[in-house]
């Protein structure tokens, strides 16, 4: 009677040891390969700042695509990107659509005579770890929308981001 109980009492636990999700850890997949190449981008942080600019106590990362010219001979000083910060204590982070949308993630447009229009960030991930020789090394695909609601881009990168000098 004994022996049956222990085995049913084993089955229960391996049942439901099997059947518990685990938590996938965001970072095992984040590695080095397939980066992404623009040569007229710029992956930079910053630390001891905020997103607006004043200082504070996180990290300010900044990826910027700059435009080329009409004939794609010259890059010129307008551009878009994303910018983001996290605490400045973390070693890595894993931003989901919840922290995406706040204040944290923006989409920065600079053109001054472009007429654009304010994109939202409104889905998608953003993920780093902090490598060797300071740097991170950090994955994003960013749903932006239009003024409507309306997804209309997708920013996507994959990159070693650097200290800002």
């Amino acid at each position: 009677m004994k022996t049956r109980f222990y085995w049913i009492l084993l089955f229960v636990f391996a049942t439901a040891d099997l059947s518990c999700d685990k938590e996938k850890d965001p970072f095992t997949d984040l590695t080095a390969d397939n980066l992404t190449e623009c040569a007229s981008c710029d992956f930079l942080y910053q630390e001891s700042t905020r997103l607006d600019g004043l200082p504070g106590n996180a990290i300010v990362f900044r990826y910027r695509a700059y435009w080329a010219s009409a004939d794609g001979t010259s890059v010129g000083p307008n551009y878009s990107g994303l910018s983001f910060e996290i605490p400045s204590d973390k070693t890595s982070f894993s931003y989901d659509k919840s922290v995406i949308t706040t204040e944290k993630v923006e989409h920065v447009t600079m053109c001054i005579n472009c007429g654009t229009v304010n994109l939202e960030p409104v889905d998608g991930f953003i993920k780093g770890k902090k490598e060797k020789n300071n740097k991170w090394l950090v994955e994003a695909e960013v749903a932006l929308a239009a003024p409507s609601g309306e997804i209309i881009d997708t920013v996507a990168f994959k990159q070693y981001f650097t200290p800002d000098k």
